[in-house]
């Protein structure tokens, strides 16, 4: 009797990433590419694909990358063991790139060169963070392998804290953006908790992001109807300078649905709260809102016809 209580497991097994990715630079750098997001999802920073193989020098990064905020993240694989060659390699891309988070990718790493990045994560500004990240295969039973990443080094606890009261400070949930628009533009309200229904909580973002530069307000999503959603809102002049882009970057599960970018250098936006609230003054105009809105509306028909 007792035994029908006891499930059917399986064997867990760990491998070397190399016996599922022949070569790093020809076959795992090109999938990590692919599954940023899985890597994401482990240091709790979603990625956006920026380009492989960036020439810095005479030197090649792997991946660059970039965060919701706009950040630029440089991420460097290799197979084996941690050597002081990648080591050096992933400093000259931070550099190079003045890149903002680093992310070292290595089979193993030896203690010394994790005690490099606890020093460097300990003693560099707020604004940079390393990673050592080790990467392996799962195997159960016959199952294929999986690539799983496990953080071997990150930011210590004081510096995560900053980093995410900094990042929910520009971040608005879904409920206090249609409240926002009820607020300032009554007669779009329904409509938009309607489209904006499709994505739970933990599936909605939007984030302000505000560089030396430009700025710019990304909304992603994991929900799969959203990219369609809004893939019909594609281009526009707005007053002010502001331009509209809308993009799919292949990733289903976080994609940037729209993306304004300012185009004002920060001698004319003074700090994050003034753009912010140029950001939203944009987004609640009443012509980007009627477009926006009713072009999501149509699409949103075809899903929930009436």
């Amino acid at each position: 009797v007792a035994d029908e209580f006891v499930p059917n497991l399986g064997k867990a097994r760990r491998h070397r990433v190399r016996e599922a990715f022949k070569h790093e630079a020809q076959y795992f750098t090109p999938w990590l590419a692919e599954n940023l997001d899985l890597l994401g999802d482990e240091i709790g920073i979603p990625l956006t694909l920026v380009g492989t193989e960036v020439a810095i020098g005479s030197f090649s990064l792997d991946i660059q990358a970039c965060d919701p905020d706009g950040r630029t993240v440089a991420i460097e694989n290799q197979f084996e063991k941690s050597d002081h060659d990648h080591l050096g390699k992933s400093l000259v891309y931070a550099a190079g790139l003045e890149a903002s988070v680093v992310i070292w990718i290595a089979e193993e790493f030896r203690e010394e060169h994790r005690q490099v990045f606890d020093w460097l994560n300990s003693n560099s500004d707020e604004g940079l963070s390393f990673f050592a990240v080790s990467v392996s295969t799962l195997t159960i039973d016959d199952s294929a392998p999986a690539p799983i990443f496990d953080i071997v080094c990150r930011p210590n606890d004081f510096q995560k804290h900053v980093k995410i009261e900094t990042r929910e400070k520009r971040r608005w949930t879904r409920e206090s953006f249609i409240e926002a628009i009820v607020e300032t533009n009554p007669a779009y309200g329904a409509i938009a908790e309607r489209i904006f229904a499709h994505a739970d909580e933990k599936g909605w973002q939007c984030w302000h992001g505000f560089g030396r530069i430009y700025g710019s307000t990304f909304f992603y999503c994991r929900d799969e109807q959203f990219p369609t959603l809004f893939a019909m809102y594609t281009s526009g002049d707005f007053r002010g300078g502001w331009s509209n882009h809308a993009s799919h970057l292949g990733d289903e599960r976080w994609s940037p649905l729209i993306e304004f970018f300012s185009g004002l250098d920060s001698s004319k936006v003074q700090n994050f709260e003034e753009y912010s609230h140029l950001s939203f003054d944009l987004l609640t105009d009443d012509s980007v809102l009627e477009e926006l809105l009713q072009t999501a509306s149509e699409t949103e028909a075809a899903f929930h016809p009436e």
